[in-house]
Protein backbone atom coordinates (compact mmCIF):
# COMPACT_ATOMS: atom_id res chain seq x y z
CA UNK A 1 0.00 0.00 0.00
CA UNK A 2 1.02 3.15 -0.79
CA UNK A 3 0.15 6.71 0.74
CA UNK A 4 -0.55 9.80 -1.15
CA UNK A 5 -0.48 13.40 0.61
CA UNK A 6 -2.00 16.36 -1.37
CA UNK A 7 -4.07 18.43 0.64
CA UNK A 8 -3.37 21.53 -1.43
CA UNK A 9 -5.94 23.20 -3.71
CA UNK A 10 -8.16 22.45 -6.62
CA UNK A 11 -5.26 22.86 -9.24
CA UNK A 12 -2.66 20.95 -7.14
CA UNK A 13 -5.44 17.68 -7.01
CA UNK A 14 -5.68 17.62 -10.32
CA UNK A 15 -2.20 17.68 -11.41
CA UNK A 16 -1.52 14.92 -8.71
CA UNK A 17 -3.48 12.59 -11.31
CA UNK A 18 -0.69 12.93 -13.86
CA UNK A 19 1.60 11.68 -11.04
CA UNK A 20 -0.74 8.99 -10.06
CA UNK A 21 -0.80 7.38 -13.30
CA UNK A 22 3.33 7.84 -13.59
CA UNK A 23 3.48 6.43 -10.27
CA UNK A 24 0.71 3.56 -10.91
CA UNK A 25 3.56 2.29 -13.33
CA UNK A 26 6.37 2.30 -10.73
CA UNK A 27 4.30 0.19 -8.24
CA UNK A 28 3.84 -3.30 -8.31
CA UNK A 29 0.71 -4.45 -9.48
CA UNK A 30 -1.17 -5.73 -6.26
CA UNK A 31 -0.38 -2.45 -4.68
CA UNK A 32 -3.37 0.27 -3.12
CA UNK A 33 -2.84 3.63 -3.73
CA UNK A 34 -4.88 6.34 -0.77
CA UNK A 35 -4.99 9.34 -1.98
CA UNK A 36 -5.24 11.74 1.58
CA UNK A 37 -6.70 15.45 0.61
CA UNK A 38 -9.16 17.91 1.84
CA UNK A 39 -13.22 16.67 1.52
CA UNK A 40 -14.15 19.37 -0.51
CA UNK A 41 -11.73 18.29 -3.36
CA UNK A 42 -12.54 14.06 -3.59
CA UNK A 43 -15.19 14.74 -6.24
CA UNK A 44 -11.83 15.63 -8.27
CA UNK A 45 -10.59 12.27 -7.80
CA UNK A 46 -13.78 10.01 -8.93
CA UNK A 47 -13.36 7.37 -10.61
CA UNK A 48 -10.02 7.43 -10.79
CA UNK A 49 -8.83 4.29 -11.77
CA UNK A 50 -5.26 5.06 -9.88
CA UNK A 51 -6.63 5.74 -6.66
CA UNK A 52 -7.86 3.02 -4.31
CA UNK A 53 -9.54 5.15 -2.13
CA UNK A 54 -9.35 8.97 -1.21
CA UNK A 55 -9.25 9.57 3.09
CA UNK A 56 -9.74 12.66 4.31
CA UNK A 57 -6.10 14.35 5.21
CA UNK A 58 -5.33 15.32 8.97
CA UNK A 59 -2.73 16.75 10.84
CA UNK A 60 -2.01 13.66 12.55
CA UNK A 61 -1.05 11.69 9.10
CA UNK A 62 2.44 13.51 9.51
CA UNK A 63 3.01 11.58 12.70
CA UNK A 64 5.84 9.00 10.73
CA UNK A 65 5.67 6.33 13.35
CA UNK A 66 1.68 6.10 12.43
CA UNK A 67 2.40 6.15 8.67
CA UNK A 68 4.96 3.65 8.84
CA UNK A 69 2.91 1.10 10.67
CA UNK A 70 -0.14 1.73 7.97
CA UNK A 71 1.73 2.21 5.30
CA UNK A 72 4.64 0.43 2.89
CA UNK A 73 5.47 3.94 1.02
CA UNK A 74 4.22 8.01 2.32
CA UNK A 75 5.02 10.45 -0.83
CA UNK A 76 4.19 13.88 -0.17
CA UNK A 77 4.97 16.05 -2.63
CA UNK A 78 3.09 19.07 -1.32
CA UNK A 79 5.85 19.15 1.28
CA UNK A 80 8.29 19.04 -1.09
CA UNK A 81 7.27 22.30 -3.29
CA UNK A 82 7.22 24.18 -0.18
CA UNK A 83 10.76 23.65 0.61
CA UNK A 84 11.17 24.12 -3.11
CA UNK A 85 9.17 27.70 -3.27
CA UNK A 86 12.24 29.76 -2.00
CA UNK A 87 13.93 28.34 -5.40
CA UNK A 88 10.82 29.28 -7.66
CA UNK A 89 10.45 32.64 -5.96
CA UNK A 90 14.17 33.80 -6.64
CA UNK A 91 13.28 34.64 -10.41
CA UNK A 92 11.66 31.02 -11.65
CA UNK A 93 14.16 28.92 -11.30
CA UNK A 94 13.23 25.17 -10.90
CA UNK A 95 11.01 23.15 -12.81
CA UNK A 96 7.07 23.33 -13.55
CA UNK A 97 4.71 22.49 -10.33
CA UNK A 98 3.33 19.19 -12.44
CA UNK A 99 7.11 18.04 -12.81
CA UNK A 100 7.69 18.90 -9.20
CA UNK A 101 5.56 16.82 -7.97
CA UNK A 102 6.59 13.87 -10.22
CA UNK A 103 9.92 14.19 -9.39
CA UNK A 104 9.38 14.13 -5.98
CA UNK A 105 7.60 10.65 -5.90
CA UNK A 106 10.24 9.99 -8.03
CA UNK A 107 8.32 8.69 -11.45
CA UNK A 108 7.51 10.20 -15.14
CA UNK A 109 4.14 12.12 -15.72
CA UNK A 110 1.69 9.92 -17.00
CA UNK A 111 -1.54 11.25 -17.81
CA UNK A 112 -4.23 13.43 -16.21
CA UNK A 113 -7.74 12.32 -15.43
CA UNK A 114 -10.88 13.80 -14.48
CA UNK A 115 -14.29 11.71 -15.12
CA UNK A 116 -16.50 13.84 -17.38
CA UNK A 117 -19.98 14.49 -17.64
CA UNK A 118 -21.62 16.22 -20.53
CA UNK A 119 -25.08 16.89 -19.17
CA UNK A 120 -24.31 20.40 -19.13
CA UNK A 121 -22.94 20.56 -22.76
CA UNK A 122 -25.97 19.26 -23.94
CA UNK A 123 -28.59 21.26 -22.09
CA UNK A 124 -26.94 24.16 -23.48
CA UNK A 125 -26.60 22.93 -26.60
CA UNK A 126 -22.77 24.02 -26.45
CA UNK A 127 -22.07 20.92 -28.69
CA UNK A 128 -23.21 22.72 -31.79
CA UNK A 129 -21.47 26.09 -31.39
CA UNK A 130 -17.98 27.50 -31.47
CA UNK A 131 -17.42 28.60 -27.37
CA UNK A 132 -14.43 30.21 -25.63
CA UNK A 133 -14.25 29.54 -22.14
CA UNK A 134 -13.32 32.35 -19.61
CA UNK A 135 -12.45 32.12 -16.13
CA UNK A 136 -11.38 35.80 -14.62
CA UNK A 137 -10.96 34.36 -11.36
CA UNK A 138 -10.79 37.31 -8.47
CA UNK A 139 -14.05 36.56 -6.36
CA UNK A 140 -14.50 38.39 -3.38
CA UNK A 141 -11.42 38.76 -1.34
CA UNK A 142 -10.20 35.88 -3.29
CA UNK A 143 -6.68 36.11 -5.52
CA UNK A 144 -6.67 40.19 -5.74
CA UNK A 145 -3.38 39.51 -7.24
CA UNK A 146 -5.22 38.21 -10.02
CA UNK A 147 -7.65 40.81 -10.81
CA UNK A 148 -7.55 41.73 -14.36
CA UNK A 149 -9.31 45.57 -15.21
CA UNK A 150 -9.50 44.99 -18.97
CA UNK A 151 -11.34 41.59 -19.35
CA UNK A 152 -14.28 42.71 -20.86
CA UNK A 153 -12.36 45.10 -23.61
CA UNK A 154 -10.52 41.84 -24.89
CA UNK A 155 -13.61 39.88 -24.89
CA UNK A 156 -15.74 42.91 -26.64
CA UNK A 157 -12.69 42.76 -29.20
CA UNK A 158 -12.87 39.32 -29.92
CA UNK A 159 -16.97 39.21 -29.95
CA UNK A 160 -16.65 41.75 -32.88
CA UNK A 161 -14.20 39.70 -34.99
CA UNK A 162 -15.84 36.35 -34.13
CA UNK A 163 -19.63 37.15 -34.02
CA UNK A 164 -20.76 33.90 -33.93
CA UNK A 165 -18.21 32.66 -31.26
CA UNK A 166 -20.07 32.03 -27.84
CA UNK A 167 -18.42 33.11 -24.22
CA UNK A 168 -19.11 30.64 -21.79
CA UNK A 169 -18.04 31.94 -18.25
CA UNK A 170 -16.44 29.56 -15.31
CA UNK A 171 -15.37 30.24 -11.90
CA UNK A 172 -17.66 30.55 -8.62
CA UNK A 173 -20.89 32.39 -8.07
CA UNK A 174 -19.03 35.74 -6.46
CA UNK A 175 -17.01 36.51 -9.39
CA UNK A 176 -17.53 39.54 -11.47
CA UNK A 177 -20.09 38.91 -14.71
CA UNK A 178 -18.97 39.57 -18.00
CA UNK A 179 -21.43 41.44 -19.93
CA UNK A 180 -19.92 39.90 -23.60
CA UNK A 181 -20.58 36.46 -21.04
CA UNK A 182 -23.51 34.64 -23.20
CA UNK A 183 -23.32 30.94 -21.11
CA UNK A 184 -23.20 31.86 -17.59
CA UNK A 185 -21.99 28.84 -15.41
CA UNK A 186 -20.48 29.87 -12.26
CA UNK A 187 -21.11 27.92 -9.34
CA UNK A 188 -23.34 25.77 -11.63
CA UNK A 189 -21.26 22.66 -12.89
CA UNK A 190 -19.60 19.56 -11.02
CA UNK A 191 -15.77 19.22 -11.60
CA UNK A 192 -17.14 16.24 -14.39
CA UNK A 193 -19.62 19.02 -15.79
CA UNK A 194 -16.92 21.69 -15.93
CA UNK A 195 -14.10 19.36 -17.33
CA UNK A 196 -16.80 18.37 -20.21
CA UNK A 197 -17.32 22.21 -20.81
CA UNK A 198 -13.73 22.68 -20.87
CA UNK A 199 -12.88 19.57 -23.18
CA UNK A 200 -15.08 21.07 -25.68
CA UNK A 201 -13.97 24.61 -25.62
CA UNK A 202 -12.24 26.26 -29.10
CA UNK A 203 -9.85 28.36 -26.48
CA UNK A 204 -9.62 28.82 -22.71
CA UNK A 205 -8.96 32.57 -21.60
CA UNK A 206 -8.35 33.24 -18.10
CA UNK A 207 -5.23 33.47 -15.07
CA UNK A 208 -4.00 29.87 -13.82
CA UNK A 209 -6.44 27.98 -11.79
CA UNK A 210 -7.77 25.03 -12.01
CA UNK A 211 -10.03 25.66 -15.06
CA UNK A 212 -6.71 26.06 -16.90
CA UNK A 213 -5.17 23.00 -15.67
CA UNK A 214 -7.84 20.92 -16.64
CA UNK A 215 -8.10 22.66 -20.14
CA UNK A 216 -4.32 21.42 -20.92
CA UNK A 217 -5.09 18.41 -19.54
CA UNK A 218 -7.13 18.00 -22.47
CA UNK A 219 -5.06 19.38 -24.94
CA UNK A 220 -7.53 22.58 -24.89
CA UNK A 221 -5.14 25.45 -26.41
CA UNK A 222 -5.26 28.10 -23.69
CA UNK A 223 -4.54 31.98 -23.29
CA UNK A 224 -3.51 33.09 -19.95
CA UNK A 225 -2.14 35.84 -17.91
CA UNK A 226 0.06 35.75 -14.91
CA UNK A 227 1.02 38.40 -12.73
CA UNK A 228 2.94 37.69 -9.24
CA UNK A 229 3.81 34.39 -10.21
CA UNK A 230 5.90 32.42 -13.01
CA UNK A 231 3.96 31.31 -16.06
CA UNK A 232 7.01 28.52 -16.71
CA UNK A 233 6.67 27.50 -12.96
CA UNK A 234 3.12 27.40 -12.19
CA UNK A 235 1.50 27.54 -15.61
CA UNK A 236 -0.57 24.40 -16.53
CA UNK A 237 1.69 22.09 -18.25
CA UNK A 238 0.62 19.87 -21.80
CA UNK A 239 1.49 16.16 -21.97
CA UNK A 240 3.34 17.03 -25.11
CA UNK A 241 4.54 20.97 -24.53
CA UNK A 242 6.28 20.59 -28.28
CA UNK A 243 2.81 20.74 -30.19
CA UNK A 244 0.09 21.76 -27.88
CA UNK A 245 -1.16 25.76 -28.49
CA UNK A 246 -0.78 28.09 -25.83
CA UNK A 247 0.16 30.92 -24.97
CA UNK A 248 0.94 32.45 -21.21
CA UNK A 249 1.36 35.94 -21.08
CA UNK A 250 3.31 37.58 -18.21
CA UNK A 251 3.23 41.01 -16.53
CA UNK A 252 6.90 42.46 -17.11
CA UNK A 253 7.51 43.68 -13.72
CA UNK A 254 7.54 46.95 -13.76
CA UNK A 255 5.15 47.42 -10.99
CA UNK A 256 4.07 45.34 -7.62
CA UNK A 257 5.78 42.43 -6.12
CA UNK A 258 8.10 42.53 -9.74
CA UNK A 259 10.19 45.72 -8.90
CA UNK A 260 11.82 43.54 -6.15
CA UNK A 261 13.22 41.25 -9.33
CA UNK A 262 10.90 38.09 -7.87
CA UNK A 263 7.51 37.12 -8.18
CA UNK A 264 5.52 36.77 -4.69
CA UNK A 265 2.71 34.75 -5.14
CA UNK A 266 0.49 36.67 -2.71
CA UNK A 267 -3.16 36.63 -2.93
CA UNK A 268 -2.79 40.24 -2.67
CA UNK A 269 0.10 42.25 -4.17
CA UNK A 270 0.99 44.53 -0.81
CA UNK A 271 3.72 45.89 -3.05
CA UNK A 272 1.39 47.79 -5.83
CA UNK A 273 -0.33 50.78 -4.80
CA UNK A 274 -3.89 49.80 -2.86
CA UNK A 275 -2.56 46.36 -3.55
CA UNK A 276 -3.48 46.57 -7.35
CA UNK A 277 -2.38 43.65 -9.71
CA UNK A 278 0.90 43.71 -11.54
CA UNK A 279 -1.35 41.77 -14.37
CA UNK A 280 -2.44 45.16 -15.85
CA UNK A 281 1.13 45.47 -16.92
CA UNK A 282 -0.63 43.19 -19.54
CA UNK A 283 -2.05 45.42 -22.43
CA UNK A 284 -5.77 44.59 -23.78
CA UNK A 285 -4.31 44.55 -27.22
CA UNK A 286 -1.74 41.93 -26.76
CA UNK A 287 -4.40 39.45 -25.18
CA UNK A 288 -6.60 40.28 -27.59
CA UNK A 289 -4.37 39.22 -30.46
CA UNK A 290 -3.02 36.26 -28.26
CA UNK A 291 -6.56 34.73 -28.67
CA UNK A 292 -7.66 35.61 -31.96
CA UNK A 293 -4.13 33.77 -33.37
CA UNK A 294 -5.04 31.18 -31.74
CA UNK A 295 -8.83 31.21 -33.09
CA UNK A 296 -7.46 31.70 -36.23
CA UNK A 297 -5.27 28.69 -35.88
CA UNK A 298 -8.04 26.42 -35.33
CA UNK A 299 -9.99 27.09 -38.70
Amino acid sequence: MSFTRCPGQLGDVFVSTAVLDGLRKELPENAHIYFATSPQYFDILKDNPNVHKVIPYNQGMMNIDLTEECFDLVLTPDIGIQYQMSNWVRKGQGRQLAQEMANHCNCELGDYFIAEDDSVVKQHSLEDVNYLTFHPGSGAGQWEGRNYRSWNEVLLNVKKLFPTLKIVQLGFQDEPLSPQTDVDLRSKTSYQQLASVLKNADVHLGIDSFSAHVAAGFNVPTVLLFGCSYAKITGPKYKDMTTARFIYIESEGNTGCGKTGKKCYKNRCNASPEGDAPMNEISAEDVFKSVAKILLETK
